[in-house]
């Protein structure tokens, strides 16, 4: 028989955008399918939406909201019933074809737990960019090895390095094994953004992964995104200050030296907006302590000292 997959997708408010995720799903062409969707007590139309596919998805909804994906994607997880789980979010759209590619690589390579692909944003007017295209140099530096055409293996101490530096692998692109997550443990819920980016270097730490060069979904880009939110900064700084007392390659020690101080410089820039100056110096001198050449932190230290 071939292998149950589930596909477990969290969701907060997004009921304008559920009732396309949920079809591009159905209308994948791998079976057997389940579709586990985790409500994180929503106050929109979204109990609506999923009611009217009661008959083809298992459903859930928390009794609080979480204030971000991680308790609901764990949940989900518990749920699951399949040897192999997709991660997807609730406003993102499957390409055809995208679960077929990706089981199909598991299968040949059973010692990879993790298979991701490319995707494309999708702006509110149409418009669509690819998202590994351009940019994303230390993924792109990535040595990597064909396993087919357009399919790659990607080395774990590379992939750490990488992912350090760049975050090159969208939530919604992942496909992996049940057995990953009990492996390296599930989604941190202390986190409210960037759980994503903390459980992938959980697992490039100890796994090699799988990369499909195509584009196997597309990324809604709307103000509503969780990683807009000023509080995700606060996540990604938890997630990047635990790699400090790691065991680090020098260049994922210098990668990790620059997101931080980025971080700090942008922490330090929306508490001068909100007028809290001493709080604002406090970041911008941590960032400069990381990147002592940058003039730009040297200027907004001033910034923050002067009167308004």
């Amino acid at each position: 028989m071939p292998p149950l997959v589930s596909v477990i997708i969290p969701t907060y408010n997004h009921a304008r955008y559920l009732a396309a995720t949920l079809e591009s799903v159905l209308l994948q062409s791998w079976r057997p399918l389940e579709i586990v969707v985790v409500d994180d007590a929503s106050s929109d139309d979204t109990p609506a939406v999923l009611s009217a596919y009661a008959d083809r998805i298992r459903s859930v909804r928390l009794g609080r909201n979480c204030g971000g994906p991680a308790r609901p994607r764990n949940t989900a997880l518990g749920l699951a019933r399949g040897e192999l789980v997709a991660v997807f979010d609730s406003d993102d759209l499957m390409v055809a074809g995208n679960l077929e590619r990706k089981v199909g690589f598991l299968q040949r390579f059973p010692e990879i737990p993790l298979v991701f692909g490319d995707f494309e944003h999708l702006h509110g007017d149409g418009r669509t960019e690819r998202f590994l295209s351009s940019g994303h140099q230390p993924f792109h530096a990535l040595p990597r090895e064909e396993c087919a055409p357009r399919e790659y293996r990607l080395r774990s101490a590379d992939v750490f390095d990488a992912l350090v530096a760049d975050n090159f692998v969208g939530t919604s692109g992942i496909v992996m094994r049940r057995s990953l997550p009990e492996a390296v443990g599930g989604f941190d819920e202390s986190l409210c953004n960037a759980d994503d980016r903390d459980f992938l270097l959980r697992v490039s730490r100890r796994f090699d992964l799988g990369f499909i060069d195509a584009v196997l979904h597309r990324h809604r880009v709307h103000p509503a995104n969780i990683s807009s939110r000023p509080a995700a900064l606060q996540a990604r700084q938890t997630v990047f200050e635990r790699l400090r007392d790691a065991g680090l390659s020098d260049t994922a020690r210098a990668s990790l030296d620059e997101r931080l101080s980025e971080l700090y410089f942008s922490r330090g820039y929306l508490a001068r907006l909100s007028g809290d100056r001493a709080l604002a110096l406090r970041f911008y001198l941590k960032s400069w302590s990381l990147k002592k050449n940058n003039l730009r932190t040297i200027k907004s230290a001033i910034r923050a000292l002067l009167p308004y």
